[in-house]
Formats: C-alpha cells, sequence, structure tokens
C-alpha cells in the first residue's frame, strides 16, 4: 500500500512539475517540417539561447538548387520550443537533406517558414474557441488565410500572426504543421470548414 501511495505522490508531483515547466518555457512542442527562411549568403546562425547575444553554435546553410527537386530547397529542422521571437530547433539538415552537425539552439522566429494544411485560425489552441481567420472562397475559388511568424507552440497547435479575408495582423493559434518543401503535407491534419460553408 505504501508503494501505491508513493506512486500516486510521484506521478501527482510529476504531473505539477510537468505544467510548471511548460508554463516557465520548457519544451512545449514537437514540430516536425521547419526551415530556414534566411536568404543571407552567410546562412542563418544557430544560437546556445533565445537572444541575439547568445554564442552562435551552428550556421543553417542558405537554400541552393538541388537537381533531385528541381527546385530551390531549404535548410530544416524539427522545433521544439518557441518563445520571445525565437525558436528552438533540433535535428537540423541542410538543403541536401543531410543532417547537419549542430548542437540543438535557438534561432529568431523571423527566418521560421513551414506550411499550414488547415481552414482555421483560432483564439485558442482549441478547435472549439472563437475562429479569428479562415479560409474563404469568392466565386467558388479558394483563398487561404495568410501567416507569418512564430509566437508560440504547445503540442501540435502553433500561434501565429494570421490574416484573413477582413484583413489586418492579429493573434492566432492553428495546427496542422507540415514540411511541404519538396511534397505535398504528408498527413498532417489541421481543421477544416464546416460543410455548409464549402460551395463543393
Amino acid at each position: 500500500m505504501r508503494g501505491a501511495v508513493t506512486t500516486l505522490a510521484g506521478l501527482a508531483l510529476a504531473i505539477v512539475c510537468g505544467a510548471d515547466a511548460v508554463a516557465q518555457g520548457a519544451p512545449a512542442c514537437d514540430i516536425r517540417g521547419g526551415w530556414s527562411t534566411d536568404r543571407d549568403p552567410k546562412g542563418l546562425n544557430v544560437r546556445a539561447g533565445p537572444s541575439a547575444a547568445a554564442r552562435v553554435v551552428g550556421v543553417l546553410p542558405p537554400p541552393r538548387l538541388v537537381a533531385e527537386y528541381d527546385r530551390e530547397m531549404n535548410s530544416g529542422f524539427g522545433v521544439v520550443e518557441a518563445r520571445d521571437g525565437w525558436v528552438r530547433i533540433r535535428d537540423a539538415y541542410g538543403p541536401d537533406e543531410k543532417a547537419l552537425n549542430i548542437a540543438d539552439g535557438w534561432v529568431s522566429g523571423r527566418f521560421v517558414g513551414f506550411e499550414l494544411q488547415t481552414d482555421r485560425a483560432f483564439e485558442r489552441p482549441d478547435p472549439s474557441s472563437p475562429p479569428v481567420a479562415e479560409t474563404w472562397f469568392v466565386g467558388g475559388r479558394e483563398h487561404r488565410f495568410r501567416w507569418r511568424g512564430l509566437n508560440e507552440c504547445r503540442g501540435e497547435w502553433v500561434r501565429l500572426e494570421v490574416s484573413g479575408k477582413a484583413g489586418g495582423w492579429r493573434q492566432g493559434w492553428a495546427r496542422g504543421v507540415c514540411n511541404g518543401q519538396e511534397t505535398t503535407c504528408d498527413g498532417a491534419a489541421g481543421d477544416s470548414l464546416p460543410p455548409d460553408r464549402r460551395p463543393f
């Protein structure tokens, strides 16, 4: 019985500590498919911390033409955290998709690109919360809402600046992040418009 109580107490402590860790900015997501949009020929600096003053631990090469895809490709990575305009990355690879010998580190969120396979962004990371931007249709033609920046992430959700039919930019949460550099999205699912909102 004592062992069971100890286990339950430990589990409760782990849950509380986990919640506190997320609140304090610990790794909050596991997103694949991000890439560098920095076109500087010197590449994009990866830093030891979320600051332009932090030590440089590596450099993501700039985009280059890859014959296999007959198009320009970017350096890519996974995303595990985002805060204060900075994004913590891991498993970096170059435009040729070969792994880079770079320690996990931070890059400016201004230079992080990815695809979103979704029709909606929400006020909170919850599909039942009010939408703040959506895909819309004019004459049967689809117009997807725009997004930029990466300000925060939680699980599969990312907080971005989004802009819909009304124009202007505001903060919104969306899911369905995927790597669409060389192919279409690989099964990542976001949130679709209700059937009665689609013209087909």
